[in-house]
């Protein structure tokens, strides 16, 4: 991937010409060619007519005549793609020369390429140029950097001037001005990425601009590459590209936890309103149906009177007497209650299993699916968390060696043996995480399936209570019938003596 690194230096009086032949690969640092690094290019310009051949000879004037406290040159370094091919690095820092120097000051610079920790190569420029700046008057060496003469230029030396053309600038008027250098460069190498047909960019704002939540790592010195230091760094950044990595997978199966737990919870709600209604609706109609009369004759109905100013009417030809008419009333009271139950059997099939099936599939998507995938997002974050204090542990367990003043308490076998099983032990608890988070994702892609699941073994249990409860409240409606019938037989016995 395109590294965005862009740093400023400046150096002192006597460091111009060792810089030189750093950057350019020759004096004592030639044989650093011999070991494996590439210097892909190099180049000069601006130099005065004295030293246009022999730019070295440049920096050693500038280390000679430059006043004892001042600067000799200022420095970029910047990280270049290693997406881009050579010929087109050379040519973005040509471009960038080009649009920061242009033909105003001095400059020397060279690409080098060695091996990254990830053994991938590592290209990078050093732009040095002398903060003097041009104005058509050949000078000599010694005259070159004296001090400028404002009413005589041609007495005086170059003028020392770079960036914004004011004196005494402050802190934040510097800030800004390398803000906007490392902006400027951002452009310049996208424009050439996307010139190249790549689909890398580099951004050169903070962590914290880009809002992106992670610790910037700290410079690393030379030393801290020295002997176990380098293992020791290359294994923390591994740690923390594992750790990215998570977080990425994370961010891939939830974009935004935030905003998904929302909607789950808009969700739910939504449900839990739906079936709060559905089960009002459930209840209103029960209620309405208990309400209802039931087709029974109150009390066994008596002879009419006769009607004296009528004439008498003709007798049947099968006179029925009161306790066959009081058989037959029962008879078709006992009909109608056995219609009005298998109406009301018929009623709850139609009413209570749908509602039943309703509250089920609601239950599936709230209880099962929803709180399991919502309980898994929070593991996974928490597990991230976890991984990446370990990680930082694990680092700063392998720094730490046992002291000397346990070796001398507990012996150097038993001190390093406690050392070891600390690293077995974060071991451990690492391999714990990932096992961890790999159940917590599968939870996750698989919480409907296990929802489901859950529903088909609980769907049995919950239509027995259904079934329960209709009999129970079958065995109450027989009951109150039985009581009506009694307190009815009463008040005919009573009514016929």
């Amino acid at each position: 991937m395109a590294i965005a690194r862009l740093s400023v230096k400046v150096g002192k009086a006597g460091k111009a010409a060792a810089h030189a032949e750093y950057i350019a690969r020759e004096g004592q640092y030639s044989s650093r060619l011999e070991k494996g690094e590439v210097l892909e290019a190099t180049e000069a310009g601006n130099m005065p007519a004295w030293a246009a051949a022999y730019p070295a000879e440049f920096w050693r004037a500038a280390d000679v005549h430059e006043r004892a406290n001042g600067t000799t040159y200022r420095e970029f370094e910047v990280a270049l793609p290693r997406e881009l091919v050579a010929e087109d690095r050379a040519a973005l820092v040509r471009a960038f020369v080009a649009q920061e120097l242009a033909d105003k000051h001095a400059y020397q610079w060279a690409i080098h390429r060695p091996k990254a920790a990830d053994g991938q190569d590592q290209p990078h420029a050093h732009i040095m140029f002398s903060e003097r700046k041009r104005d058509g008057i050949e000078r000599d060496p010694a005259t070159y950097f004296k001090r400028w003469n404002a009413k005589a230029p041609e007495k005086g030396g170059a003028r020392k001037r770079f960036g914004l053309d004011t004196t005494n600038r402050s802190q934040a008027e510097r800030t800004a001005e390398l803000a906007a250098l490392r902006g400027r460069w951002e452009s310049l190498t996208n424009a050439h990425l996307e010139r190249a047909g790549l689909d890398a960019r580099i951004d050169m704002r903070s962590y914290r601009a880009q809002g992106i939540e992670r610790q910037p790592e700290k410079k690393q010195l030379p030393s801290a590459w020295r002997g176990e230091g380098r293992s020791n760094v290359i294994e923390f950044r591994a740690a923390r590209i594992e750790r990215d990595q998570a977080a990425a997978d994370l961010r891939r199966l939830i974009p935004d936890p935030a905003a998904a737990l929302a909607d789950r919870q808009a969700k739910r709600t939504r449900l839990e309103a739906l079936r709060a209604e559905r089960l009002a609706a459930y209840t209103r109609a029960t209620q309405d149906k208990a309400k209802t009369p039931d087709p029974v004759t109150p009390a066994i109905e008596q002879p009419a009177a006769p009607d004296f100013g009528q004439p008498m009417r003709e007798p049947s030809a099968a006179p029925v007497s009161p306790l066959e008419r009081a058989r037959a009333a029962k008879a078709e009271r006992e009909a109608d209650r056995e219609a009005q139950r298998k109406a009301r059997e018929d009623g709850i099939v139609k009413d209570v299993l749908p509602g039943l099936a309703f509250m089920v599939q609601d239950r599936m998507t709230r209880q099962y699916g929803d709180q399991r995938r919502d309980r898994a997002a929070r593991v996974l974050q928490r597990i991230e968390a976890q991984q990446s204090a370990l990680a930082v542990r694990q680092v700063q367990h392998e720094k730490k060696a046992p002291s000397k003043a346990r070796m001398l308490v507990f012996g150097y076998s038993k001190a390093q043996a406690a050392h070891q099983a600390q690293a077995e032990a974060l071991e451990r608890r690492g391999a714990d995480l990932e096992r961890r988070c790999e159940v917590a994702s599968a939870a996750w892609q698989h919480g409907t399936t296990w929802g489901e699941a859950q529903v088909r073994r609980d769907l049995p249990r919950l239509v027995e209570l259904v079934n329960k409860d209709r009999e129970a409240q079958h065995a109450e409606y027989k009951a109150k019938v039985a009581k009506r019938e009694q307190d009815g037989s009463r008040g005919h016995k009573g009514r016929t003596r």
